[in-house]
């Protein structure tokens, strides 16, 4: 399933994980798999930096879409 980010859902959901705060380089290749780190990188949304592996502003602006798409109309 893709969102309208052109986002699979598991590229989403670990968007969402990170964040939350950086991944380590050991804690990234361990647990993210490396398809979808790749894909976050290479859609700008997600990057390694200083041997973390962090969102990018583009990365956050996908997130505060997404979150504000599911909200509860008040």
């Amino acid at each position: 399933m893709r969102d309208s980010d052109d986002l699979s859902g598991e590229e989403m959901q670990w968007l969402l994980a990170i964040s939350r705060g950086p991944l380590s380089k050991e804690a990234a290749e361990r647990r993210v798999p490396g398809g979808v780190r790749e894909a976050l990188v290479a859609k700008g949304l997600a990057r390694w930096k200083l041997g973390s592996f962090e969102i990018t502003p583009g990365g956050e602006v996908s997130v505060t879409r997404r979150r504000a798409a599911r909200a509860p109309d008040r």
